[in-house]
């Protein structure tokens, strides 16, 4: 991957921003001022001047990409809300089929926008959680704190009393004990009710993620790692220094046979998008342009306009940049992390592109299990129809079961790469592609991607 350096890239933007401004000035002769914070009609009458336009595209790679902040995120309606979904879709039609001009990288990013400035226009951004103030304690725990307070004052003036004085304070001392353990009891139960009652509400609504937060090690803390450092740990995990060095030929690697079913190049169908739509978590995070799966799921307008523009990508063989760019989450991997090696990246990327892969993923996974290419009974993982954790797991349970009946020596070994993407070399994916017979034009299209992707973590980009 490349790596540009943001300074450098600032000094390039304010190196051309006379060009820019003084395109932009041009278009606010003719601007009705009370437009000007409308970004839908901005970007038709950006959209309506070809020259503009251009001129624009000339100078986006120019701009400082770490000035770009994260969208925020636009409150849709509810699935079950179908006037509300089939009304956006229509009135997007209409606006699209109107403005949609230039290239196909232009139309998908007017796609974006459109329907980003329509839906906030419409339905509103999301409203920050606002954290909830503890609930108040019952009668319970104020009678327990009382209790124990009056214990430590009969506690002082037992310890200052006469002895006299000393045999009542005792009985009165072991009474406020007997009702605070009473007390104590009684609390305890019901706490533990509420508890129990929670669990067997989280276990039935999601039983896999309470399996998994029983299994999980504690994880908490807070990123304090500062921006220059966590840039050159991305560009350093997720980089080769030697991606340009030709690997070579293997001799203990035979060459594959010639495939009997060809991998199918052609464009893709609507029904594969519709497909891959569908299968798709609506809730899944939305990438950089804040367009979620649930848009595309509700609005089938809308879907099909996409398909077409996928359809011309795969095409050209050219992915295009938004779909290069990816916006890093870091999650906690430890208790009290604070570093950024104790947290783990998650990377969100745009929708559409994201349906783009996700039928060249399928079509390679036919290919390559449909010419026996894979050994399924030892890779078993992004395979369909087999289920590897499960298969794995009661395998080892057997031979574990024979050695301890049989009393023999059993050794098991976990392997595990550290950082898949960074510690193996980039020309092996190349070489491997070639190795199957992968067609041409898919090569070209999956070099194109893993050519210019880019990682922002808050505002800042990494190539």
């Amino acid at each position: 991957m490349n790596r540009e350096s943001p300074a450098r890239t600032g000094k390039d933007r304010r190196g051309n921003g006379n060009k820019r401004d003084g395109i932009e000035t041009s278009q606010n002769v003719f601007r009705n001022p009370e437009e000007d914070d409308d970004p839908l009609l901005e970007l038709l009458q950006t959209q309506s001047s070809p020259e503009a336009s251009e001129a624009t595209d000339r100078d986006r790679p120019q701009q400082d990409t770490a000035t770009k902040t994260r969208k925020p995120r636009i409150k849709w309606p509810k699935a079950s809300d179908k006037t509300s979904w089939t009304q956006m879709d229509e009135d997007l039609e209409n606006i699209l089929e109107e403005s949609m001009q230039g290239p196909v990288d232009r139309k998908l990013n007017t796609l974006t926008i459109l329907i980003y400035s329509v839906g906030n226009e419409r339905f509103g951004l999301e409203e920050e959680k606002v954290r909830k103030e503890p609930p108040r304690p019952n009668r319970r725990p104020v009678r327990i704190q009382n209790l124990r307070r009056k214990l430590k004052q009969l506690r002082r003036r037992f310890c200052a009393s006469s002895p006299t004085e000393r045999i009542g304070l005792e009985q009165l001392r072991d009474t406020v004990r007997t009702q605070l353990t009473s007390l104590r009891k009684a609390e305890n139960s019901r706490r533990k009710t509420q508890e129990r009652a929670k669990k067997r509400a989280a276990f039935t609504a999601n039983p896999y993620k309470f399996a998994r937060s029983l299994l999980d090690k504690e994880r908490s803390g807070k990123l304090e790692t500062p921006l220059e450092e966590i840039e050159n740990f991305l560009y350093v995990t997720h980089s080769d220094p030697n991606r340009e060095d030709v690997l070579g030929d293997c001799d203990r690697i035979d060459p594959a046979e010639e495939p009997e079913n060809q991998l199918n190049a052609t464009e893709p169908t609507l029904g594969e998008v519709k497909e891959a739509v569908k299968k798709a978590r609506a809730a899944s995070a939305p990438g950089p342009n804040a367009i979620p799966y649930k848009v595309y799921k509700m609005c089938p307008l809308l879907l099909k306009r996409l398909w077409r523009l996928l359809k011309v990508v795969w095409r050209k063989g050219d992915v295009p940049e938004a779909w290069k760019e990816a916006e890093g989450i870091f999650t906690t991997k430890e208790r009290n992390s604070k570093t950024v090696n104790q947290f783990r990246t998650i990377s969100s990327l745009n929708v559409e592109g994201k349906i783009y892969f996700a039928i060249l993923a399928r079509r390679l996974t036919s290919f390559l299990t449909g010419n026996a290419y894979i050994n399924t009974s030892v890779q078993k993982g992004e395979v369909p129809g087999f289920s590897g954790c499960i298969e794995h797991t009661s395998a080892i349970k057997q031979l574990i079961s024979e050695a301890k009946k049989g009393r023999k020596d059993l050794t098991v070994v976990w392997l595990d790469l550290t950082n898949a993407y960074g510690s193996i070399p980039h020309q092996l994916i190349y070489t491997a592609l070639r190795h199957y017979h992968v067609n041409g034009h898919i090569q070209k299209i999956i070099t194109s991607y893993l050519d210019g992707i880019r990682l922002r973590s808050g505002q800042a980009y990494c190539w």
